[in-house]
């Protein structure tokens, strides 16, 4: 039997959900699933079940229903571990305090799923060793896969570990960058001896595996730094930037294709639509007049930010009454599809951001969605459902997309990446 053994290097940190247990690392539950797709639809040139019919004919599969390659897998992490709190946005007095403590910050992260626990760490430092997520690094990991398959073991080694891990990120985020781990040494070790796999550079592993690729060098290349430029550069792409203002490219791409998105959809439906005592209306705080123009014949309105990844709500703020800060809250449904990751991925590797991506999954597209509306604090407006739904594109050229995206100039806004 032989023994596969991959030393990972670990670029950025990891979102831990378990990150109180011991040696809380990668899970086997996570990568296992992953690289057993990847490898199917390796061998079937892309096409998974193809893949699975190839890998019955070699016995290579065990269990009917969920397939999955025959192989065992073990994780293990080693050498130095590092903790940081992960949070969209902290002001320089918190992260003086916490800092002050010795936590380690990355801030202005694609982010927000714990803010208020994070507000709460700043209050009491009790309460780091039991927030829910952290972000783990750790300086050493080590993958080990084991099988009575000799010829499948042989074929992971040289032909798909290497590529996995430059293909995939993984816990939290992963899309924006967390998670992202390369393949250091690859050694197989069976009853003939020890033999050492030749790795390839990342950038060739990149044009194997991505039919969309761009990168950008770095000069700060501390962690808070690197997030902030992916949680801005995806904000431009996807749904604009307030500070300073920049439309989105998807926006503007969608306006060259006569499709507008959502977003004024969205406005334009609210605003002054919903009634108060006295006659008066909520009013939106902040309605950017993304088009002047009507909606020519040969327009139409949709869901087009889903495309990018699906979002479960967007909040807008109010105008009115005065001081209150209250919120709209859209949330968006659909009973067709529940999650929809972005088809773009970030990764972070010696001082370089990458973006990655192939094409559009079918699965997302022509797929209708609609809209729920909430006023904070108002039960007058609870599930009032928009009466128009929106639907996604029936196609989408995601790597146009992004080629018009890198070029484009519109508010002076560009995001400086280079094919390569």
């Amino acid at each position: 039997m032989k023994t596969l053994t991959v030393t990972l290097k670990q670029h950025t940190p990891l979102i831990h959900f378990q990150h109180d247990q011991y040696g809380a690392t990668l899970r086997a539950s996570e990568v296992k699933p992953k690289l057993d797709r990847f490898i199917l639809k390796k061998l079937g040139k892309g096409d998974y079940n193809v893949g699975v019919d190839d890998a019955n004919n070699k016995n290579w599969i065990k269990g009917s229903k969920h397939f999955a390659l025959d192989y065992k897998l073990r994780i293990k992490s080693c050498g130095k571990k590092q903790e940081y709190l992960i949070a969209s946005y902290l002001n320089q007095k918190n992260e003086e305090i916490l800092e002050r403590r010795g936590i380690k910050i990355i801030d202005q992260s694609p982010f927000f799923a714990q803010e208020k626990e994070n507000s709460e760490i700043v209050r009491d430092y009790k309460c780091w060793d039991k927030i829910k997520f952290k972000g783990v690094l750790w300086q050493n990991i080590i993958v080990e896969i084991y099988s009575i398959h000799d010829e499948l073991i042989e074929e992971i080694s040289s032909e798909y570990i290497q590529s996995f891990f430059a293909f995939e990120n993984f816990g939290t985020r992963q899309n924006k960058g967390f998670g992202c781990f390369t393949a250091e040494c690859i050694e197989v070790k069976g009853m003939d001896g020890e033999i050492r796999i030749p790795l390839k550079s990342i950038e060739q592993l990149f044009r194997d595996n991505f039919f969309i690729r761009y990168k950008k060098t770095i000069a700060d290349t501390a962690l808070s730094s690197v997030f902030k430029i992916i949680s801005n550069d995806y904000k431009l792409l996807k749904t604009g930037r307030n500070k300073p203002y920049a439309k989105s490219k998807l926006m503007l791409y969608g306006l060259e294709k006569k499709q507008r998105w959502e977003k004024k959809f969205l406005k334009e439906y609210i605003d002054e639509i919903y009634q108060k005592e006295g006659d008066e209306y909520y009013k939106l705080k902040s309605f950017h007049n993304e088009m002047n123009k009507e909606l020519d014949e040969d327009e139409d309105y949709y869901y087009m930010r889903a495309l990018l990844g699906l979002a479960n709500q967007y909040e807008f703020l109010l105008s009115n009454p005065p001081g209150d800060n209250k919120k709209m809250i859209v949330s968006v449904r659909s009973e067709s599809v529940e999650r929809f990751k972005s088809p773009i991925i970030f990764k972070i590797i010696d001082g370089i951001v990458y973006v990655l991506g192939n094409s559009i999954p079918p699965e997302i597209l022509s797929k209708k969605f609609y809209f729920e509306v909430n006023i904070q604090d108002d039960s007058g407006f609870k599930d009032d459902r928009i009466e128009e739904d929106l639907y996604t594109p029936d196609k989408f050229d995601l790597k146009k997309f992004i080629d018009f995206a890198m070029n484009d100039k519109t508010n002076s806004a560009v995001l400086n990446y280079k094919k390569f």
